[in-house]
């Protein structure tokens, strides 16, 4: 049979009224929710590792969160981020307890980020959060040489300072200063250093040479000295001596200020030579005899000294 004409009519009033619905339960679903933000009373704790980054490197920021009641922030729960320096992730939901957010050190600029969190008027804890990027997470600078000491005359050295963190890790793209109480420098410049922390320059030097690197407050010292020309003195007794007298030459008034004096050597100016701190020589015949003493140090220095014996019959 037929549909009869009223359930006809039933089912042309019911069918607008169903597609009403309909619309509405899409509508519904389209719908974006309010973003959730942290109720008042909340306290956001923050942390940051590591707390200074080098130039090119990042931190993470990990936010947990909690109500005035204490119970945990629910996943979802925005959490907003800023930073004076570098990039950082703008915004973050909570999920599985926590929110995480990255700093970039990705304008080449060294110096002191201070990143602010913020969720509706939750408290934040600690109130100051910041990553040192750059020279200004430099504790130390360690300065050495590829020779400590120069020759007499003086010469050149490699410098080379190294920068470290607190916890003893390179630095690099750090400023470096050299600065020289003497001498010179092959670059004189500012160094930035390299993948190992190390700067490197040369000193050219004719006297003892204090160097010193700088970066901001932080500095590194280190000394070059030259070598010490060992200081040749003796005596002799009898001071007049005749012919057949032994004459006996004492070099113990010779010194050296940075080493020692390893060998004596005597020219008693008659053709007749001899080695040691104290010696004795016969002359065979008058005259004025040059007696010439050379002493050679440790570090491979010498010096003369030569006195004139008048040798009577």
């Amino acid at each position: 049979m037929g549909i009869s004409f009223l359930k006809k009519c039933r089912l042309l009033l019911f069918f607008p009224i169903l597609m009403v619905l309909l619309l509405s339960l899409l509508n519904i679903s389209a719908c974006k929710f309010p973003p959730l933000f942290a109720p008042d009373g909340s306290v956001l704790v923050v942390t940051v590792n590591p707390d200074s980054i080098a130039i090119g490197e990042s931190a993470t920021v990990k936010v947990t969160g909690r109500r005035e009641s204490g119970a945990p922030l629910p996943d979802k729960t925005v959490i907003n981020f800023s930073t004076t320096m570098g990039r950082i992730t703008p915004t973050s939901e909570i999920r599985n307890g926590y929110a995480i957010a990255t700093l970039e050190s990705s304008d080449g600029r060294s110096g002191e980020a201070v990143i602010n969190v913020s969720s509706g008027n939750a408290e934040v804890s600690p109130e100051n959060i910041s990553v040192k990027i750059g020279n200004l997470r430099l504790e130390y600078i360690f300065l050495s040489a590829s020779k400590l000491t120069l020759p007499p005359q003086g010469g050149e050295t490699e410098i080379k300072a190294t920068a470290y963190d607190k916890n003893m890790n390179v630095l690099q793209h750090v400023p470096i200063v050299f600065l020289v109480s003497a001498g010179s420098l092959l670059n004189g410049e500012t160094h930035y250093t390299n993948a190992k922390g190390v700067v490197v320059d040369t000193l050219k030097t004719s006297s003892d040479t204090t160097v010193t690197a700088k970066s901001g407050s932080v500095t590194g010292i280190l000394k070059i000295v030259l070598e010490k020309i060992p200081t040749a003195n003796f005596s002799f007794s009898p001071s007049n001596p005749k012919i057949g007298n032994s004459v006996n030459f004492d070099a113990s008034s010779s010194s050296d200020q940075d080493g020692i004096i390893i060998d004596y050597k005597w020219n008693f100016g008659d053709g007749k030579k001899g080695s040691g701190k104290n010696v004795s020589h016969v002359f065979g015949s008058p005259g004025i005899y040059n007696v010439k003493l050379t002493v050679n140090d440790n570090n491979g220095n010498s010096n003369i000294c030569s006195k004139n014996i008048n040798v009577s019959l």
